[in-house]
């Protein structure tokens, strides 16, 4: 993958406004996903609501902070399936799925893996995955509550998103001395799964032998974005010999499924290829993913060898999938003098500290073809690019594994692999979670006589306390090709305790054409310091080197955590899950009930067990474990939660439980969410936690029942909640007197005749309308409305006295709410994302959307266009990191605005301005005629001050003619006259940035 896009992929075809795995998530305004099960999850500045699908209305919904600050959404109907793995977690993980482009407003359906057993209830199946038993489908958004029924007991998952992750690079690899020994990978078929290949350049006319697309590409599998001619090209210069498969599983825009890639697989594997290779991958994993089993799989099955790259992220533990499988070959990046790229992924594995990556390779500054459709970022001539990536890394090692290939066709994967890693050249700075085995050397690869068998050795997760371990004894199997014996002297090369990592015997001879065992034990009794070790068994004799990377882990200070689930019969249960959060180091933990194993430490804890209509959640704050210890979650000891009011016939719409804790990563959240707390059931907590740490919520919201399901035309609306610091409180229930609330006038205007206006999605009326509102006072409290496809919401603010909320109410342009900063507009490295809101009326804490507004995007650099989106105000653009002058030009139906700013590499809020125009307009935004003011303000996305001047313009004959009006103390003079306004404005602050913007009928007089 190329380092310089953030490309490392695999995204599901016809996907749009997909993030590359490695970037930024979205600016975090407000996003809605459908999940599987057709329930609407919204994201609104980080806080989870639900819109149960049709039917659904009873169903609660599990929330939860996971990896990375995750939030994942799970209904409890699906919850067992999701526990036990049947349901793929990724469907639920709401953040992950707008960072992928699953969201709603991007893309109108939803692909999935299913079991064939599915079929019956789905659209006719894309394609067939035989390798790991599925079928890719598409599903859309607005069939999934009646989809669902027939997907309720099929193995089910996400068809993920994935993106694309040789002049001197070859001596550095040792190429031309296994070319000059006539090694050159003659009659092997090396597959490239990528984005394609440009046929005819020089590099690869004449090398194809075959060639499909998997992406329903109108270009078929020509290269129109660069990556896979550029990879291919590589992979053919190291195996000058070899023949090329060109799978074109990624699309024109970089970007695929993992069906597709699966797809692509089977095909390499049954048109002969004995390698493939995978400039691509997905999120890390265990190993577990679907890509990562079908390569396991198809090298079991077939042979073949799959050279996979590890991810541009430069993150630890982050080696990519399918990277991480068992039988890939994992490739990471080194530059031209052996330091290793900073954007290369590092492991260990996750999960059981495997040894990842196996191997590194050139892939910075690699010069190869380039596809003549393409437009790269750094052109070498007309023919070639020079780009960098573990995707640049990658093929100089299946070209590699070509040449060996070529030598011995006996052999399958695992001792080409084996003879790779064997004879890699490691830098002496860099650990084995690193760099694997070191940097590839064909050379000796395809030159040396011997290798060693297994590849590699991970001897696990040792555990504590370490004076009764076992010792771990593994055999390693030195293989003579050569016509001669060999005597190999054999010695540990780790930085660990004497007596640890040990072999007998020191000495072997290899015979001619044969083979010699030893013997590695691994003992971890010895006096040492707890954590990994690692590094390799060295093999020497004569100009004979082998390497055969090594490690084990030492577990740290840990003890067994017994977890036993009991329903409120008291009966053990399976219905159950259960998440513990490591306070001091942020690991988390999804263990089963049972034994789960855990570092000594503090932990946040939170659980939840259910059964037909009822629910019952249980927290502990700060659970400390430094002996073995046996926790019983008995939902008998759960109490019922929630408020009542005064008015009697006040019945909840919303509800949520919520915990929040403070650990060393990100907040961690959790609880339930749904449309009632009845047979909501919650444990006070053993625990604590200090003030600030942690927060116990309970909110409903409730309003006036109109007798047919609903609450059409209710003339209240209560928020209520329960709030406590650090514990679980014994007593979770209480009545909230209206004396004790804050009244708020909820007044809702009118844009048009015969509209119906909705709050909080659920209260509807004729607009206008008004509402009688209660608050719990001292918090903040977010709220929505809706009419038509107008969205609106504001942001979280607290009430302390009685008010007015005005909703719906002009002007209506593009402002942003107060004080939010990183929500609408924002720039993370070289990436500028943005969701503006284009329909933002006078309240200060509101924003606004219209979903089925058109219009552009055009982003100007230095007075050149960078790129354009076909969404007003929602675009996500890659720019210089250079500091350069910006014009940003938004237009809508309704509203034209330029924005001009300067910025530079790093992680800010574009310093878009806005502007407020609040006219004194009736319930029908409609003004009088004559004198009027019309209070103006001026501020900025993100927070703080806004110093700017103003000049401002009317037309009243909808923008064909305007007149300059005066700006007085924070307020426009006008003339009304009967019929449309329109209004015209230019904003400068001090810092010299500007907005021109334009809004046609503003408001209307009468």
């Amino acid at each position: 993958m190329k380092a310089q896009h953030a490309v490392f992929l695999v995204v599901a075809a016809l996907a749009t406004g997909v993030v590359p795995a490695n970037a930024s998530p979205a600016p975090q305004s407000t996003s809605s996903v459908t999940l599987v099960t057709g329930d609407q999850v919204q994201l609104e500045h980080g806080r989870v609501t639900v819109r149960p699908a049709p039917g659904r209305g009873h169903i609660r919904f599990l929330q939860s902070t996971e990896g990375r600050g995750d939030r994942v959404v799970v209904p409890v109907d699906v919850a067992e399936s999701v526990r036990s793995g049947r349901l793929d977690r990724r469907l639920f993980n709401v953040s992950r799925l707008v960072a992928m482009g699953f969201d709603d407003r991007a893309r109108p359906d939803l692909p999935l893996i299913v079991e064939p057993t599915a079929a019956r209830a789905l659209p006719r199946a894309e394609r067939e995955l035989p390798s790991i038993g599925g079928l890719a489908v598409r599903t859309r958004k607005a069939d999934s509550a009646r989809t669902w029924s027939g997907l309720a007991q099929s193995r089910v998952w996400l068809d993920a998103p994935v993106r694309a992750a040789l002049d001197r690079s070859t001596v550095q690899i040792g190429a031309p001395v296994a070319w000059k020994a006539g090694h050159t990978g003659k009659g092997v078929t090396v597959a490239v799964l990528d984005t394609g290949m440009d046929a005819e350049h020089p590099d690869l006319a004449r090398r194809i032998a075959g060639a499909k697309d998997f992406t329903s590409s109108a270009s078929g599998t020509d290269d129109r974005e660069g990556h896979g001619t550029h990879v291919a090209s590589t992979a053919a210069r190291v195996a000058p010999d070899s023949v090329l498969l060109n799978a074109k599983v990624l699309g024109d825009d970089g970007g695929g499924s993992e069906s597709a890639i699966i797809a692509g697989m089977e095909w390499a594997v049954a048109q002969g290829a004995r390698v493939v290779n995978m400039s691509l991958g997905g999120p890390p994993t265990n190993g577990k993913d679907p890509m990562s089993l079908a390569v396991n799989q198809l090298t079991e099955r077939t042979g073949a060898l799959f050279v996979a790259a590890t991810g541009n992220a430069g993150q630890a533990e982050a080696v990519m999938s399918p990277a991480v499988a068992d039988a890939a070959l994992a490739v990471g990046a080194v530059d031209a003098n052996e330091a290793l790229a900073p954007f290369s992924n590092t492991g260990p594995r996750s999960g059981d500290d495997g040894l990842k990556p196996d191997i590194t390779a050139p892939g910075v500054g690699i010069v190869a073809a380039r596809a003549r459709n393409s437009t790269p970022e750094e052109p070498v001539g007309d023919r070639y690019a020079r780009l960098s990536g573990t995707s640049m890394a990658a093929p100089h090692v299946a070209g590699a594994a070509a040449v060996v290939a070529a030598q011995h066709p006996d052999w399958r994967a695992d001792r080409i692999k084996a003879a790779l890693m064997s004879t890699a050249r490691p830098n002496a700075k860099l650990a084995v979670h690193e760099q694997g085995a070191g940097r590839l050397d064909v050379g000796r690869a395809s030159t040396q006589t011997v290798h060693a068998t297994p590849a590699s050795i991970h001897s696990g997760i040792a555990k504590w306390p370490h004076g009764d371990d076992v010792p771990s004894k593994t055999t390693v199997t030195y293989h003579n090709s050569g016509s001669a014996p060999l005597v190999l002297d054999l010695a540990p090369d780790v930085k660990a305790p004497q007596g640890m990592f040990t072999v007998q015997p020191r000495r072997i001879i290899v015979p001619a054409r044969g083979s010699a065992n030893a013997v590695l034990t691994v003992d971890t009794r010895v006096s040492a310091q707890d954590g990994r070790y690692g590094g390799a068994l060295v093999a020497t004799g004569g100009e004979v080197s082998l390497r055969t990377p090594v490690g084990v882990t030492r577990e740290i200070e840990s003890y067994d955590l017994k977890i036993t689930v009991l329903d409120r019969q008291g009966k053990r249960t399976e219905k159950a899950s259960i998440y513990l959060d490591e306070l001091d180091r942020g690991t988390k933990y999804q263990p089963e009930q049972g034994v789960v194993r855990l570092p000594k430490g503090r932990y946040f804890l939170q659980a939840s067990t259910w059964a037909e209509q009822e629910i019952s959640l249980f927290a502990e704050p700060t659970l400390v474990l430094d002996k073995n210890t046996e926790l019983v979650l008995d939902a008998r000891e759960a109490k019922p939660v929630g408020s009542t009011v005064d008015k009697r016939s006040a019945k909840e719409f919303k509800a949520r439980v919520h915990f929040q804790r403070t650990s060393a990563s990100d907040p961690v959240v959790g609880g339930v969410i749904g449309e009632t707390l009845a047979k909501t059931f919650v444990r006070p907590s053993t625990t604590s936690a200090p003030p600030g740490q942690f927060t116990f919520t309970v909110e409903q919201l409730l309003a006036e029942p109109d007798g047919k399901g609903g609450f059409e035309r209710s003339p209240y609306l209560y928020n209520v909640r329960i709030v406590r610091d650090g514990v679980v409180p014994k007593e979770l229930t209480q009545h909230v007197p209206d004396r004790s609330l804050v009244a708020v006038r909820g007044s809702h205007a009118a844009t048009g005749s015969n509209q119906i206006g909705v709050r909080e999605d659920v209260i509807k009326a004729p607009l206008p309308f008004v509402l009688n509102e209660f608050y719990t006072p001292g918090v903040p409290w977010t709220n929505t409305f809706e009419a038509g496809t107008t969205r609106i919401a504001a942001v979280p603010r607290v009430f302390t006295k009685p008010t007015e909320e005005r909703w719906n109410t002009a002007v209506f342009g593009p402002a942003f709410p107060k004080d939010q900063p990183g929500q609408f507009a924002g720039r993370d490295g070289n990436v500028i994302e943005m969701k503006i809101p284009l329909a933002s009326g006078q309240n200060e804490h509101q924003f606004g959307f219209v979903d089925d507004e058109t219009g552009t995007t055009k982003l100007y650099r230095d007075g050149v266009l960078v790129a354009s989106s076909p969404l007003p105000g929602w675009a996500e653009f890659s720019v210089a990191p250079e500091a350069s002058q910006y014009r940003l030009e938004v237009t809508s139906t309704r509203v034209n605005a330029q924005w001009t700013f300067r910025s530079a590499h790093g992680v800010s809020d574009l310093p878009l301005l806005g502007v407020r125009f609040a006219p004194n307009v009736d319930a029908h935004n409609r003004a009088r005629p004559g004198a009027f003011s019309i209070p103006v303000s001026v501020h900025r996305n993100g927070a703080g001050r806004v110093d700017a001047s103003l000049a401002v313009e009317v037309s009243f004959d909808e923008g064909r003619k305007w007149e300059a009006v005066k700006v007085v103390d924070g307020a426009v003079s006008v003339v009304n006259r009967v019929g449309p306004v329109s209004l015209r404005v230019k904003a400068v602050d001090g810092n010299g940035n500007t907005l021109e913007q334009t809004v046609i009928g503003a408001y209307t007089v009468a």
